[in-house]
C-alpha cells in the first residue's frame, strides 16, 4: 500500500514537471531560450559553481563528509564563546599622554562582528529613516541641495575613506582636536575641552560604515514613501489621526517595507566590508589587541595564503557561515521588496504624494541637525581631498591645515600617480577590467531584463533571484570560491598567475544587479505594444529588439553600467582576496591603495590621491546615473 502511494507521488510530480515544461516552451520563443540559457550558464559557472565549490570543501575531507573544520571553529574561545568573564571593557579608557580614547568591549569573533552589524544597521537605519521622510514629505527651502548631498556619501572610495575621517575626526592630532583642544596643535577655534579625544576599534568601524550605509536605507526608504497610497493617509486624518500619531500608526507600517529591505540590506555589507576593518586594525596605534582584527572579515582575509592559493579549514568554515548569513539576509530581502506593493493600492497607479510645506521653526531645527550631521558624513570625502593635494612634509602635525597645496601627488614627482609606473599600471588594470566586466553586464542584463520582464514562464522568480543574488554574496567568499575553482586551470585562467582575467568575470557577476535592474525599470516604462506593432509587420525578434527595444531603454541601460563600472573600479573584496596588498603587474587602484597606505614615506598621501581620482569618477558616473534614474531605489542599490 505504501509502495503505491510512493509510486502516485512520483506519478504527480513527473506529471507536474512536463506540465511545467510544456508551460515554459510554449511561453519561450527562440530568442527568448537563448537569453535564459546564456544566463544560466553564465551565473551558473561564475557564481553557483564557485559556491558550490566552497560548499563540497568546506564539509567533505578525504572523500568523506565531515563537520572537523566548523568544530575546530567553534572549541576556539576567540572565535565564539558566551562566557562573559572573556569580555574586556575597553569603552573609555586614558592612554599615557592624557588623551581620551572612546571604543567598545572586546569579546570574540562572532560577538564582536554581530556588534559592529547590529550598531551600524541600527544608526544608519535611524539617520536614513529621518532623512528619507524629511525630504519625501515636506517642503522647504535648499531641497534639492540636500537631495544632492545626502547621496555623496554613497560614494566612498576604498581604504582612504577610513584614513580621511580619522585625519579629521578620530585621531590624536585631528582637525577636531586642534581646532577645539587648546593644548593641540597651533591653532584653537573654540576651547571645548582640555583632553583629546581619539576614537577607535569597533566604535570607528560601525561610525565609518553608517556614514556610508545609511544611504542604501534612505534610498529604500523614499521608494516607500513615494509608494504610499496617499489615500490611506487622508482617511486617517479624517478619523482624526494627527502628526505623530499618523506617522506611528499609519505612514511607518506602510513604509515598514522599505525601512526593513534597506536595514536588512546594511547588516549584510557590514558583515561582509573588509576594506573599513583593515584601515582600522593597521593604522590606529594603541587598538586592544584582536578587537578590529578579530572581525569575521579580516579573519578570514587573514587565513588565505596568496602565494599558493591554500586556504585553510577555518578559513573554509568562516566562508560558510559568512555565506549563510548573508544569503538569509537576502531571502528576506526580497520578501519585503514583493511585499511593497501592498501599499500601492489606488487603482491606475500611483497619486499625487502628500508634500506639505514644513514651518520656519522646523526648517530650523531640521538645518541644526542636517549642517553638522552632513559635515560628518563627508568628513572622509574632505580627509581625502585635503591629503591628495599635500605632502606630508607640508602639514605640520599641529596645524588643522596644510601650508600648501599642490599636484605633486598627481605630477611633478617620480612618485606621482601619473610619473610612477606601477600606480599608473593599476589605473590601468582598473580601467581595462572594469570596461570589460560591464561590457559583460550590458549584453547579460539587456537578456535578463527582457526575459525578466516580458514572460511569463515557470521558474522565473527563481532566475530574477538568481540575478540578484550577487548583490548579498561576500566578496570575500566568492574570491575564495573562485581559488578552488580556477585554481588548477591552465595559467591564463588561474588566479594565482593571471587573477585579472578571472576578475573581469568577478567583477561582472558582482555589480551585474545595478544594470539588469536598471533595464528591467526601462522595459517597465516602455509599452509592449511598439514591439507588437514592429513583429505584426514582420520584423523578426531579433531585429524589433536591436532597433526598438533596446533604443527605448538605452538610457536606462547606460545609467545602469555607469553605476556598475564605478563599483567595479572600487571593488575590494574579490581585488584584495585574489590579488593581495600591492598586486604588482596585477595590481588594481584598490590594491594599490592597500599598499600605499603602509607606506610611511608619503605613500598615505599617494594612496589618498589614488582614491580623489576614484571618487572624482564615481560621483560624475553617480549624479549622471541619479539624473537618469530618478533616485530609483532598485536600480540605485541592485535590488
Amino acid at each position: 500500500m505504501l509502495m503505491a502511494k510512493t509510486l502516485t507521488g512520483q506519478q504527480k510530480l513527473t506529471r507536474y514537471l512536463i506540465a511545467q515544461a510544456r508551460e515554459f516552451r510554449q511561453e519561450m520563443d527562440n530568442l527568448s531560450l537563448f537569453f535564459v540559457t546564456v544566463v544560466l550558464l553564465f551565473f551558473g559557472t561564475f557564481l553557483v559553481l564557485p559556491l558550490l565549490n566552497i560548499l563540497v570543501s568546506a564539509f567533505i575531507i578525504n572523500g568523506n563528509f565531515s563537520l572537523l573544520y566548523f568544530e575546530q571553529l567553534f572549541k576556539d574561545s576567540d572565535f565564539f564563546s558566551l562566557d562573559p568573564s572573556k569580555i574586556r571593557n575597553n569603552l573609555v579608557y586614558r592612554d599615557f599622554q592624557g588623551a581620551i580614547h572612546i571604543g567598545s568591549f572586546h569579546w570574540n569573533t562572532v560577538m564582536n562582528t554581530l556588534f559592529v552589524a547590529v550598531g551600524t544597521t541600527a544608526l544608519s537605519t535611524l539617520l536614513g529613516v529621518i532623512l528619507a521622510y524629511t525630504i519625501a514629505r515636506h517642503e522647504f527651502p535648499g531641497k534639492r541641495m540636500v537631495r544632492v548631498l545626502v547621496l555623496i556619501p554613497l560614494i566612498i572610495p576604498p581604504f582612504v575613506s577610513g584614513i580621511g575621517i580619522q585625519k579629521i575626526l578620530f585621531q590624536r592630532f585631528s582637525v577636531f582636536n586642534i581646532l577645539f583642544n587648546p593644548n593641540i596643535g597651533n591653532v584653537t577655534l573654540i576651547p571645548l575641552f582640555t583632553s583629546p579625544f581619539v576614537i577607535e576599534g569597533l566604535l570607528a568601524v560601525i561610525i565609518t560604515q553608517s556614514l556610508h550605509f545609511y544611504t542604501l536605507v534612505y534610498l529604500n526608504v523614499s521608494a516607500a514613501l513615494v509608494n504610499i497610497d496617499p489615500t490611506l493617509e487622508e482617511q486617517a486624518e479624517n478619523l482624526g489621526a494627527r502628526q505623530l500619531q499618523l506617522f506611528r500608526t499609519v505612514t511607518l507600517p506602510l513604509a515598514m517595507p522599505g525601512i526593513a529591505a534597506g536595514a536588512i540590506l546594511t547588516f549584510i555589507l557590514s558583515i561582509e566590508d573588509v576594506g573599513t576593518p583593515i584601515v582600522f586594525t593597521d593604522t590606529l596605534p594603541g587598538n586592544p589587541p584582536n578587537q578590529v582584527s578579530s572581525l569575521l572579515t579580516m579573519k578570514i582575509f587573514t587565513s588565505i595564503v596568496q602565494i599558493t592559493g591554500d586556504i585553510s579549514g577555518k578559513a573554509l568554515a568562516m566562508s560558510i557561515i559568512l555565506l549563510m548569513v548573508a544569503m538569509i539576509g537576502f531571502t528576506i530581502i526580497r520578501k519585503y521588496v514583493s511585499l511593497r506593493r501592498y501599499a500601492m493600492l489606488s487603482k491606475g497607479g500611483i497619486l499625487n504624494p502628500r508634500i506639505s510645506p514644513m514651518r520656519t521653526r522646523n526648517v530650523i531645527l531640521f538645518y541644526l541637525f542636517f549642517i553638522p550631521f552632513i559635515f560628518i558624513a563627508l568628513t572622509p570625502h574632505i580627509g581625502v581631498i585635503l591629503l591628495a593635494f599635500t605632502r606630508q612634509e607640508d602639514w605640520d602635525i599641529n596645524d588643522p591645515l596644510p601650508r600648501r597645496f599642490s599636484l605633486d601627488n598627481f605630477i611633478n614627482d617620480p612618485r606621482a600617480v601619473f610619473a610612477d609606473s606601477d600606480l599608473a599600471k593599476a589605473v590601468q588594470n582598473t580601467l581595462v577590467i572594469s570596461t570589460l566586466a560591464v561590457i559583460i553586464i550590458i549584453i547579460l542584463g539587456v537578456f535578463a531584463a527582457y526575459v525578466l520582464e516580458r514572460k511569463k514562464f515557470p521558474g522565473k522568480s527563481i532566475i530574477d533571484a538568481l540575478v540578484t543574488m550577487p548583490i548579498a554574496v561576500p566578496g570575500l567568499v566568492l574570491g575564495v570560491g573562485y581559488f578552488f575553482l580556477f585554481a588548477g586551470m591552465p595559467k591564463i585562467f588561474n588566479p594565482i598567475y593571471n587573477p585579472l582575467n578571472i576578475l573581469v568575470f568577478s567583477f561582472a557577476v558582482r555589480r551585474f544587479p545595478f544594470t539588469v535592474r536598471a533595464a528591467y525599470a526601462g522595459l517597465q516604462q516602455t509599452d509592449v505594444t511598439l514591439e507588437e506593432v514592429s513583429w505584426n509587420l514582420g520584423a523578426s525578434k531579433v531585429v524589433t529588439l536591436l532597433k526598438i527595444t533596446i533604443p527605448l531603454i538605452a538610457l536606462n541601460v547606460i545609467a545602469g553600467s555607469f553605476i556598475s563600472f564605478v563599483y567595479s573600479t572600487a571593488e575590494v573584496s574579490t581585488s584584495i582576496t585574489l590579488i593581495g596588498r600591492g598586486g604588482g603587474d596585477h595590481a588594481t587602484i584598490p590594491t594599490m591603495i592597500a599598499d600605499r597606505i603602509r607606506d610611511i614615506a608619503g605613500g598615505l598621501e599617494l594612496a589618498c590621491a589614488l582614491g580623489f581620482i576614484l571618487m572624482s569618477l564615481q560621483v560624475i558616473i553617480i549624479v549622471i546615473s541619479e539624473k537618469i534614474l530618478k533616485n530609483r531605489a532598485d536600480a540605485m542599490t541592485g535590488i
